[in-house]
């Protein structure tokens, strides 16, 4: 280790002791490696603060790194208790925004061309400026108006300097304290190098928004910027200008309220339902409003990918939820999670039945869903089975969307907008499984006809019963192949034109 990581690791020591944390430090042996313990006090303000402000307020004092690490983990409902997640998700950045000229250097640096020969104009006030990136409104050369986020200078030198630190510090925490939760400090670590290292690489955003405006492009109450690819690399990415404005529903219509929760819930279910291509952190910083109650979405660096296996398993556990069947809810969970060890699973459920009972009281339309997933959540880290991001990341968006009808249109029955996307979801599950039911059958008859056929030709050699000079035998063998193989043909020309009363269709018509 050198000395530099030395001086890092004795920085984040003292700060972490200043904030309450330096029993753990002398657990894990830092003091003893760095060589000497150094006084440090804690102030009676910081004693009365909880556990996860005083981690929150450790994270934010660190420095970028540490806040990309708090603001990551805040989407990880799986790692940390709900506390935490819901402090965390509150980081923000606080730097300084840098030079004119350095933003000049960087899209020099990244396009290979002087920023006069790219853009017509690039305002010198920031947008917005973050510990990853500064973004500035300009005008290409054609005229149009884009933003044009540039990566801060140094930032992945600094970031991956602090990870080797983080790495050093997971290493001892593993050595010296049980307490480590179903994720080790070193899988942490790993999770955010990752994280943090996507979210630095602009090709990646930029794929992410491409992949929204193929999903997005039938659907006129939302707007997703379109990327300059020619003006984009791993540092640079500059996107389409869109005019609009913060969500106040202060200065909205009951009209215009209830409207745009409308469109909010219909792009959210659209994205679980349809696309498995969801917002990641949908927060109403990330929304735009636009004229005609239209929507932007912005910032796709944190996006979540669902299968279809897996959009069915969130329709049963919603489903099992509802139906309070809490012993549905356990194993479902269960399933989807990688257990660390065999689980209690009697007290999984018995557990997420009391969870259930308090939560679900009266009717759907009452439920607290930001409560409800958080205590599940929980639940599942207290079992010590691991939830895929996926979800964890779904929690989350979920949390951010319900916060935001909440404000717009508190009256809004969820259910009522869920149900018919459920109920699609579940119809083209039962078509699926029709589909591989018919394709099973054909192949069968398809092998019998096969059979038939060889048994007819074995049956033609010259033997009894014979009808003048024909075997009979081989006579039948022919005809029941022949009928079988025009049972298969009509079953794959015709099968789909005949009546077909199904499930699939009785869903349909109820929505």
């Amino acid at each position: 280790m050198i000395l530099q990581d030395l001086n890092r690791i004795r920085q984040i020591t003292v700060i972490a002791a200043r904030h309450g944390f330096g029993e753990v430090a002398d657990r894990a042996g830092v003091w003893r490696m760095l060589g000497r313990k150094e006084k440090v006090e804690v102030s009676p303000e910081t004693r009365r603060e909880s556990t996860a402000r005083r981690f929150r307020l450790f994270l934010a004092e660190l420095g970028p790194t540490f806040i990309k690490l708090g603001q990551v983990m805040s989407t990880r409902a799986d790692l940390l208790p709900a506390e935490f997640v819901e402090e965390l998700a509150t980081l923000q950045d606080h730097v300084e925004a840098i030079p004119l000229e350095a933003i000049h250097a960087q899209i020099r640096d990244a396009l290979g061309k002087d920023v006069h020969e790219l853009f017509a104009h690039v305002d010198p006030e920031p947008l917005a400026a973050a510990s990853i990136a500064q973004v500035h409104r300009a005008v290409t050369l054609d005229g149009e108006e884009v933003v044009v986020k540039v990566q801060r200078p140094g930032i992945a030198e600094r970031i991956d300097a602090d990870l080797g630190v983080l790495r050093s510090l997971a290493r001892l925490l593993e050595a010296v304290v049980e307490e480590t939760g179903i994720y080790t400090p070193s899988g942490i670590v790993d999770e955010f190098d990752r994280a943090i290292h996507e979210e630095l690489d602009f090709v990646n955003e930029a794929s992410n928004i491409r992949a929204f405006l193929e999903t997005h492009q039938d659907r006129p109450y939302m707007k997703i910027p379109r990327v300059h690819a020619a003006l984009s690399s791993r540092t640079v990415l500059t996107l389409e200008f869109i005019r609009g404005e913060k969500i106040n529903p202060a200065v909205l219509s009951d009209a215009e309220r209830k409207q745009l929760a409308q469109n909010i819930l219909e792009a959210s279910f659209r994205q679980l339902f349809d696309d498995g291509l969801f917002h990641g952190d949908p927060h109403p910083g990330n929304l735009l409003l636009m004229e005609g109650n239209r929507l932007a979405l912005l910032d796709f660096g944190v996006v979540g990918r669902l299968t279809r296996p897996m959009q069915e398993t969130l329709v049963m556990l919603c489903l099992a939820v509802a139906l309070k069947d809490s012993d549905s809810v356990a194993r479902i969970l269960y399933r989807v999670g990688v257990p660390d060890a065999r689980a209690n699973l009697m007290g999984f459920r018995n557990d997420i039945e009391s969870i259930l009972g308090q939560h679900l009281p009266t009717t759907l339309g009452q439920v607290d869903a930001r409560t409800l997933l958080r205590d599940l959540l929980d639940l599942a880290v207290k079992y010590r089975i691991r939830i895929p991001k996926e979800y964890a990341l779904l929690s989350r968006a979920s949390i951010s969307t319900e916060g935001m009808l909440r404000g717009l249109y508190p009256e809004m029955n969820i259910l009522e907008v869920a149900l018919p996307y459920a109920k699609e979801l579940m119809a083209g599950r039962y078509k699926l499984n029709e589909n591989l039911r018919s394709v099973a059958v054909i192949a069968f008859l398809g092998l019998c006809a096969c059979g038939f056929i060889v048994g007819a030709f074995i049956a033609f050699a010259p033997r009894p019963p014979m009808y003048g000079n024909v075997p009979v035998l081989g006579i039948v063998g022919i005809a029941v192949a022949a009928a079988l193989f025009g049972a298969v043909l009509t079953w794959y020309l015709f099968g789909g034109r005949f009546g077909k009363v199904s499930l699939s269709r009785f869903l349909k018509k109820r929505r």
